[in-house]
C-alpha cells in the first residue's frame, strides 16, 4: 500500500491548485463578502497551512521572511483575543462599557467595545494565511512564474465575463450580486473599487510577462512574422501576444469600472515597473543609434505617454468623475473625523473590526452626510490602527518595508527574471496607495490574490543569485 507523503513533489503543485481554486471560490461569491463564504474561505486557508508547513524549505530567505509574517499575523491575532476578553474589574476596558453600564447595570468590560465582531474578525487575518502557503507552495522558480502565468489568467477570465456583463447584460448581471453602480464594471464583485484593486493587479502581471518575454524578441523578425514574411513565431512572441491580449481586457475593464483610487494607482504603479524596467535592455535587439542612457530616457517617455494616451481616450467616464466631483469627496471630509477617533482611542483600540459600531459617536452629519452608512473607513491604516491601535499602527510598515526590502534584493540580484521583483514593488505600490482611500484589501478575493502574487515575487526576490 503507498504512503502518504507530504513532502512529495506532487504536494506543492496540488497546494497551488487548492489556493487558486479557493482563490476563485471566492471571487464567484461576491469576492467573499458574505459570512459564509468568508468562513469557508478561511478553513481552507488554514488546512492548506498546516498541510503547507510540512513541506520543506530550502531558501533561508524565505524562511525567515515567513517566520516574521507569521509573527506579525500572531501578534496581532492575539491582541485581537485578548481585545475580546470580558472580566468584572477590567483595567483596560474601553470607556464605553461605563455607559453601558448606566443603562444596563452591572456589566463586565471588554477592551473591544463589540468582543463577539472582534472575535469574528479574525477571519479576515486568513490572507495571510494565505502568503504564507504561497512561499510553501511554490519554493522555487519554474513555481512561482507558473503561479503568476495563472493568477494572470484568472484575472482575465474575470474581466471579460465583467465585460460581457456589462456590455450584454447591463440590467440582469449574470453573477450572483446587483450592481449597484450604472455603466460601471464591477464583474463578481459588488464595489468597482475592489474590482479595479483585482484588475489593475492582474494588468500589472500581465504586462510583466510582457515585458519578460519582449526581451527575447527581435522587433524587426518579429513584425515581419506578424505580416507573413517569415516563418513560424517563436514561442516568446506566441507568448507576448497572448499577455499583450490579456493587458488589454483587463485594462479595458479597470477603466470600465470607473474607480478613481484604482485606476490612479495602477496606474502610478505602472510607471514604476516601467521606470525599473526601462533602465535595461527591453528586446533582443542591441542595435541602437542613440546613447543608452537617452534611449532608456525615451523608451520611459515614449511608454509614459502611451499610457496616459490610453487613459483619454478609454477613460472618459472616469474623466468626467473626476471633473464632475473633483477630490469633493465625503470620505475625505470624513478622514478628519476618523483621524480624531484614531487619536481618541490609542494605545489599545477599540477592538478589531469594530470601526461600524465606534464611528457613529464622532460622525458629523455636516461632514459625512446623512443618508450612507459608514461601515469601512475607505483607509486600511485608520481602520486597522482604530480597531488593533498602536500595534498595527508599527506592525504594518514593518511589514510593507520587509516585502520592499526583498524585492529591492531581487532587483540588484535578478537579471533575467528582474521583472518580477519590479512586479512586487509596483504590485505593492498599488495595493499601499488604493488602500490609503478605500477598502479593497478588506475584500476577501482581492486580498488573496494580492497575497499569491507578493508571496510569488517574494520567492524568485530571494532565490539564489545569477550569474
Amino acid at each position: 500500500m503507498p504512503r502518504f507523503d507530504l513532502s512529495s513533489q506532487r504536494t506543492p503543485l496540488a497546494l497551488q491548485y487548492a489556493y487558486l481554486g479557493t482563490l476563485a471560490y471566492l471571487l464567484v461569491n461576491l469576492g467573499g463578502v458574505d459570512p459564509y463564504s468568508l468562513h469557508i474561505g478561511a478553513l481552507l486557508a488554514a488546512a492548506m497551512t498546516a498541510v503547507a508547513a510540512f513541506l520543506p524549505v530550502h531558501n533561508r530567505a524565505v524562511q525567515r521572511l515567513g517566520l516574521a509574517a507569521g509573527l506579525i499575523l500572531t501578534a496581532l491575532a492575539m491582541l485581537a483575543l485578548v481585545q475580546s476578553l470580558r472580566w468584572d474589574g477590567n483595567p483596560f476596558e474601553h470607556p464605553a462599557w461605563q455607559t453601558a453600564r448606566e443603562v444596563l447595570g452591572p456589566v463586565s468590560g471588554a477592551i473591544s467595545v463589540s468582543p463577539a465582531q472582534t472575535r469574528n474578525s479574525l477571519l479576515a487575518l486568513a490572507p495571510v494565511l494565505g502568503f504564507l502557503v504561497v512561499l510553501r507552495a511554490v519554493a522555487d522558480q519554474d513555481g512561482a512564474l507558473a503561479m503568476l502565468r495563472r493568477l494572470a489568467y484568472l484575472s482575465a477570465v474575470a474581466a471579460a465575463f465583467g465585460l460581457i456583463e456589462l456590455f450584454f447584460f447591463p440590467t440582469d448581471p449574470l453573477s450572483a450580486g446587483v450592481n449597484p453602480y450604472r455603466n460601471s464594471l464591477t464583474s463578481f464583485f459588488v464595489n468597482r473599487n475592489s474590482a479595479g484593486t483585482f484588475f489593475g493587479l492582474g494588468l500589472l502581471v500581465s504586462v510583466a510577462f510582457c515585458f519578460h518575454h519582449l526581451r527575447t524578441i527581435e522587433p524587426e523578425k518579429f513584425l515581419a512574422r506578424l505580416g507573413g514574411r517569415s516563418g513560424r513565431s517563436s514561442r516568446s512572441e506566441r507568448r507576448f501576444l497572448l499577455f499583450t491580449g490579456l493587458a488589454f481586457i483587463q485594462l479595458l475593464a479597470l477603466f470600465l469600472t470607473q474607480s478613481r483610487g484604482a485606476i490612479g494607482a495602477t496606474l502610478l504603479a505602472l510607471l514604476l515597473f516601467v521606470a525599473i524596467m526601462a533602465r535595461h535592455r527591453l528586446t533582443a535587439s542591441r542595435n541602437a543609434a542613440l546613447p543608452a542612457s537617452w534611449l532608456r530616457l525615451a523608451k520611459l517617455g515614449g511608454l509614459a505617454l502611451g499610457l496616459w494616451l490610453i487613459y483619454l481616450l478609454l477613460g472618459g467616464r472616469v474623466a468626467y468623475r473626476i471633473e464632475r466631483a473633483g477630490l469633493d469627496d465625503t470620505r475625505f471630509c470624513a478622514f478628519g473625523l476618523m483621524g480624531r477617533a484614531l487619536v481618541d482611542n490609542l494605545p489599545l483600540g477599540t477592538g478589531f473590526g469594530t470601526f461600524q459600531d465606534i464611528f457613529p459617536a464622532y460622525r458629523d452629519h455636516d461632514c459625512a452626510g446623512i443618508a450612507g452608512v459608514w461601515d469601512a473607513a475607505h483607509n486600511g491604516l485608520i481602520e486597522g490602527g482604530m480597531g488593533l491601535g498602536l500595534l498595527f499602527l508599527v506592525l504594518a510598515p514593518v511589514a510593507i518595508v520587509l516585502l520592499a526590502r526583498a524585492f529591492l534584493t531581487g532587483l540588484r540580484e535578478r537579471q533575467r527574471y528582474r521583472f518580477v521583483p519590479a512586479l512586487g514593488l509596483a504590485g505593492l505600490l498599488l495595493i499601499s496607495l488604493h488602500s490609503l482611500v478605500d477598502f479593497s484589501l478588506q475584500i476577501p478575493a482581492v486580498a488573496f490574490y494580492a497575497a499569491a502574487i507578493l508571496g510569488c515575487c517574494t520567492v524568485i526576490s530571494l532565490g539564489r543569485r545569477e550569474a
